[in-house]
């Protein structure tokens, strides 16, 4: 796995980003990691962590990055034909 490292520059230290980019992760070419300051509402960040089976910050957050890709890759390959049946759309609506 090939690593390289730069940096972001910015306007103040926390606004500082280092990206490394991994070769082979992905499987469909390279990711950019970065390492930066955020806010998060932590009884989100709690609840998520519960329903991921995760145990660290930073786990939780990549699990649900990956859970949310993986649902939009589901959904636009047409992993969920009933999103397109007039019928079932119809019903659920009336719910």
């Amino acid at each position: 796995m090939a690593v390289s490292r730069s940096s972001c520059g910015a306007a103040g230290p926390q606004d500082d980003i280092s990206v490394r980019q991994i070769s082979g992760y992905p499987p469909e070419g390279e990711a950019e990691i970065a390492k930066t300051l955020i806010d998060i509402d932590e009884e989100s960040l709690a609840a998520a962590a519960r329903a991921l089976h995760t145990e660290t910050k930073k786990d939780t957050v990549n699990a649900a990055l990956a859970a949310r890709r993986r649902d939009l890759q589901r959904l636009t390959s047409g992993g969920l034909p009933d999103l397109e049946d007039e019928q079932v759309m119809r019903a659920a609506s009336l719910r």
